[in-house]
């Protein structure tokens, strides 16, 4: 999701499944980018039903 928050600063939500370790070095990766000034990540887990 994207949201403009100001006419300068802008707001990303990432929502997505995966391996845990593919998943932090992504959110990693995106928080290290230039022009990032701020990031945090959430993790939920999810159980199957098997």
């Amino acid at each position: 999701m994207h949201v403009h928050a100001t006419h300068e600063t802008c707001v990303e939500a990432v929502i997505a499944k995966g391996p845990y370790e593919k998943l932090r070095q992504f959110c990693e990766n995106t928080i290290a980018e230039k022009g990032v000034g701020n990031g945090k990540i959430n993790y939920l887990p999810i159980h199957s039903e098997n």
